[in-house]
């Protein structure tokens, strides 16, 4: 068993220089072979080069994920060997640095403005918080993703093209978690959509829409449980269709038909 060890052991100090992957593929084996041989010393030694050229080559490592699979397996072997601490401080030290590169990437898309463009990033931002066993990063992550479809929905002064990037913000701040946005930003669209029909009304030249208005923004109040507005928005709208002489349900059948109200839509985001 000895000769074999020794062949894994020569093998991956040939391959060290011009081949480190390889060499550290080697070295592993080479400390499992000495594992079963009881020769913990040999291991030992073979383990540390194999650590050393992980380290050596972690920066050119494309694929974080693979390199988190050689820590890994390099921590098992050191719990093989009963090097419970050493095990630990090296999959902390890679931790540390998946979080440094989330930290990295939320820096890079923070003045960023394309919602879409920022995901791709903040997506993988959040796959490596995950993977460093860091919740409350990863639904940050999530949330900055929110962030970024909000601040872009509050731009558009139309209520209802703006509720459909409000909508892909809810997803994300779902994803992330945070219940509390997700209430102020269904409230912030509601308020938006509640504006909108104070125009349309004051104007007077459609109370069909604004009744449309009003009936999203109830919809969004019923969301986040505002009775107090939902009930003195239900009022309004009976108000004006009083006013026009035509019954509510026909008004909301009319509405449902030709432009779309959001109640399965805000009952697809909730699921």
């Amino acid at each position: 068993m000895n000769e074999r060890c020794k062949t894994h052991q020569e093998n991956a100090e040939a391959l060290e220089t011009d081949n480190p992957n390889s060499a550290f593929e080697s070295y592993k084996n080479a400390a499992r072979c000495f594992i079963k041989s009881n020769d913990a010393k040999q291991a030992s030694k073979c383990l540390e080069k194999a650590v050393k050229i992980l380290k050596n080559t972690e920066g050119s490592e494309n694929d974080a994920f693979q390199l988190l699979e050689k820590y890994k397996g390099v921590s098992e072997i050191y719990k093989l060997l009963g090097k419970q601490s050493e095990s630990e401080k090296l999959m902390k030290s890679f931790y540390k640095k998946l979080v440094d590169d989330v930290k990295t990437i939320r820096t890079e898309v923070k003045g960023a403005e394309d919602p879409y463009a920022s995901e791709k990033k903040l997506k993988l931002a959040a796959a490596y918080a995950k993977a460093a066993n860091d919740d409350a990063l990863r639904n940050a992550c999530w949330v900055d993703v929110g962030d970024k479809f909000r601040g872009k929905a509050a731009k558009i002064t139309n209520p209802r093209q703006a509720l459909e990037l409000y909508l892909q913000a809810a997803r994300r701040y779902s994803k992330g978690e945070n219940e509390k946005l997700l209430n102020e930003m269904y409230l912030e669209a509601a308020l938006n959509f509640v504006k909108r029909g104070n125009q349309v009304e004051k104007s007077k030249k459609d109370s069909i829409l604004a009744i449309d208005n009003y009936q999203q923004a109830a919809i969004l109040y019923e969301w986040v449980d505002n009775r107090k507005e939902e009930e003195k928005l239900t009022k309004k709208i009976e108000e004006l269709c009083e006013i026009i002489g035509i019954p509510k349900e026909h008004i909301f059948d009319y509405l449902e038909k030709e432009l779309g109200l959001y109640r399965v839509i805000l009952d697809l985001v909730q699921t």
